[in-house]
């Protein structure tokens, strides 16, 4: 009789179902495999990531910034040296613009060599001077450039007012940085003009007057560099007028939004 209720009690309970030793080895060797995959795909992330680099344009802003420092302590440099910040072009004995400030400050940026091949009491473009535009140091050149380096072309420019010589850097003669009524902080000294490139030798830079009646206020996101009287940098975005009209002039008693 046990053995008959031993025996109904078999037919009617389910089977366990026993999962062969096999199949359970061969998941996780599916598993272990994924694993390694899943390996394989970040070491392959890792190793492609830094030849990726970061944006294009990140890295070029950071290169201008760098280079707008560069040409900023050099500035100041000269000022130490000299107790004065260079004229923003050197004149003969009749007032007519021979070169570029940037010429004067080529000691200062570890090119006396090149500073030493120039004739001085020559303009910019003379035969002895002209063959050097080629040799424009890489500091004046803007990662922005469409052209190469040869070419001599900057956009690294100094705002200068010419006809009242209002700015921090004057026309002919040198300007001081203590003497900046409205504050060295919010005095521009450099920007860079992407619009308006020029030869770095030549006796030429922005005009922040004709600079904001030629940039459109629809433009005013378009980012622009703008090195300042106390070493800072910015870059401005957004409000590119109302920041310029304050800060374009060394002693108006006008400064730039905060």
């Amino acid at each position: 009789m046990n053995q008959e209720a031993n025996s109904s009690d078999n037919l009617g309970a389910p089977k366990a179902r026993r999962y062969p030793q096999k199949s359970a080895k061969a998941w996780f060797q599916q598993l272990g495999l994924g694993a390694v995959c899943l390996l394989l795909i970040l070491i392959l992330i890792v190793i492609t990531l830094p030849s990726m680099g970061t944006p294009p344009e990140a890295v070029r802003r950071s290169k201008t910034v760098t280079k707008l420092h560069e040409i900023q302590r050099a500035l100041f440099e000269y000022e130490m040296t000299t107790q004065q910040l260079p004229p923003a072009y050197v004149t003969d004995s009749a007032g007519k613009p021979l070169f570029s400030w940037r010429v004067l400050i080529l000691p200062y940026l570890g090119q006396q060599a090149l500073y030493d091949k120039f004739d001085l009491t020559q303009a910019w473009d003379s035969p002895t001077n002209l063959p050097l535009v080629a040799q424009m140091p890489h500091s004046f050149q803007s990662p922005y450039a469409q052209t190469d380096r040869t070419e001599g072309m900057t956009t690294y420019q100094a705002l200068v007012d010419v006809s009242r010589s209002r700015t921090a850097m004057k026309p002919s003669t040198g300007g001081n940085l203590i003497r900046i009524k409205d504050g060295t902080s919010q005095t521009a000294l450099l920007m860079e003009n992407r619009e308006s490139p020029v030869i770095w030798t030549a006796p030429k830079d922005t005009d922040p007057a004709e600079f904001l009646a030629n940039f459109p206020r629809e433009d005013d996101f378009t980012p622009v560099h703008v090195a300042f009287c106390n070493g800072s940098i910015s870059v401005i975005q957004g409000d590119v007028h109302e920041v310029f009209e304050g800060a374009m002039y060394a002693n108006d008693g006008k400064v730039p939004p905060r």
